[in-house]
């Protein structure tokens, strides 16, 4: 019994609200004193009032709904129409559950269990002919537990009015865009106001918008939509988990017209790929292989990453239009599109278009360029008098190389390059490209040794 009692100690700690935590006191002196039934009403005091004082507090953040709960509670108590509070109070779970999303469906059973207890203890109902209920301290210990783990050690925190608030939210210009920020604020915002067991559900809301395209005016702020859903799973890892079950099952159960969709939202987390019902993969390389790839949403390409797509998306972005591979490489670059991306700059048609080609199709790739892609660079423009010789090439490839994180073309290619720039006297207008290659440790043919200068 001391265990007990010990228990119920740590329990009264995490109460969060003084006066809820004054009624719990209650609720324990009538069960250690064995007056089960008292403790049994006290406990379903302590959690209404904790109710009622999370709806004020949430009120005052002008939550519509809990104001307006309260203005209809504090005028019943003002014109003492106690026929009005009794309703009020039978159907405050069924509230806090359906308007408010405080509590998820297990927590509405487990409390509405409380409320129906207290219900036959402070009420003369019979168990049975002769004598009254009496429930077992073993019940009256699941009530107070249930009480503080599901109610009175929560914060307030707000569910359907916070979905509201952030579907109005994400489409407006304050809304972030970028990744890290979008993480500070979603997490900042909402992750922090939101009970704990409501996270998937916000999970879920975001996941369907990008798979099932609901609702329809979020699909112009899809990147914000992303980001939001990629913060709950770097923020929030331990409902992370629970969010992938359902995630999986969403996609599985996914309507075929709807299944293009799914692969930029794998290429956003491609872990779930391999969780997926093996009919749903076969389906899904079918589209890629059958499918016309000008009419995907960008994003989709980002499933080059998963080795069962790798291969046919490649295919797929080599097919593109050049206007539709150039929004695939702002939004998705991966070095996986790089040969496709540099045959088309090899091609240029014209010194404009060259230009406008290395905006294009190389530009993207600077902050994952490699040594390897960078040789292929300059066989590319050494290979095409419309490139080399285009008026901003140089500054352009002055400008890339300055921007590739200390990456740089091998000795080799630079050495062709040079030499290639030195038959065509074009040494002057790539000066700024050589010096940056030698502070960087390249050293120029004119430089080194002559093996033949001793016999000359």
């Amino acid at each position: 019994m001391d265990s007990d009692f010990a228990d119920l100690d740590m329990m009264l700690v995490k109460v969060r609200d003084p006066k809820s935590r004054s009624y719990f006191m209650d609720a324990i002196r009538a069960y250690r004193s064995g007056a089960l039934r008292p403790a049994i009403a006290a406990t379903w005091v302590a959690v209404a009032y904790d109710i009622i004082g999370k709806y004020r507090e949430l009120a005052s953040r002008n939550d519509a709904e809990a104001r307006s709960y309260v203005t209809d509670w504090d005028k019943a108590v003002q014109t003492g129409t106690t026929a009005r509070l009794l309703e009020l109070e039978r159907t405050l779970l069924k509230h806090a559950f359906e308007k408010m999303q405080m509590i998820d469906r297990n927590g509405f059973s487990d409390l509405v269990r409380l409320q129906e207890d207290r219900h036959k203890c402070a009420h003369p109902a019979f168990a049975n002919e002769t004598q009254l209920f009496h429930p077992t301290p073993e019940l009256v210990r699941l009530h107070l537990g249930n009480a503080v783990q599901l109610m009175l050690a929560q914060p307030a925190v707000q569910g359907k009015s916070l979905l509201d608030e952030f579907d109005a939210d994400i489409v407006s210009p304050g809304f972030p865009v970028n990744q890290p920020d979008v993480a500070d604020y979603v997490e900042d915002k909402y992750l922090n106001r939101i009970r704990e067991r409501a996270i998937p559900n916000l999970a879920l809301v975001l996941a369907k918008s990008l798979l099932k395209n609901t609702p329809e005016n979020w699909a112009a702020v899809d990147e914000k939509v992303i980001n939001s859903l990629i913060a709950i799973k770097d923020r929030r890892t331990g409902s992370w988990p629970e969010i992938e079950v359902a995630l999986v099952a969403t996609i599985d159960g996914l309507e075929p017209h709807l299944r293009t969709n799914i692969l930029g939202f794998l290429g956003c987390f491609p872990s779930l790929a391999e969780r997926l019902q093996p009919a749903t993969m076969v389906s899904l390389r079918a589209i890629v292989a059958a499918d016309d790839a000008n009419t995907w949403a960008a994003r989709n390409f980002k499933a080059v990453d998963i080795p069962a797509f790798a291969a046919e998306i490649v295919g797929a972005f080599a097919r593109l239009e050049d206007k539709k591979a150039t929004a695939v490489l702002l939004h998705s670059p991966s070095l996986a599109f790089w040969p496709s991306a540099v045959f088309r700059y090899r091609n240029s048609g014209g010194f404009r278009s060259s230009e406008l080609n290395f905006d294009q199709f190389v530009s993207p790739f600077q902050r994952i360029i490699r040594t390897v892609e960078l040789d292929q660079l300059l066989e590319a423009i050494s290979a095409n008098g419309q490139n080399w010789d285009a008026a901003q090439t140089n500054t352009k490839l002055s400008n890339f190389l300055g921007g590739t994180n200390g990456v740089r073309p091998s000795d080799a290619s630079l050495n062709t390059f040079y030499s290639e720039m030195k038959k065509r006297n074009m040494l002057q207008s790539y000066l700024h490209v050589f010096k940056d290659m030698e502070y960087r440790g390249w050293a120029p043919p004119e430089l080194l040794p002559d093996p033949l200068a001793d016999f000359l």
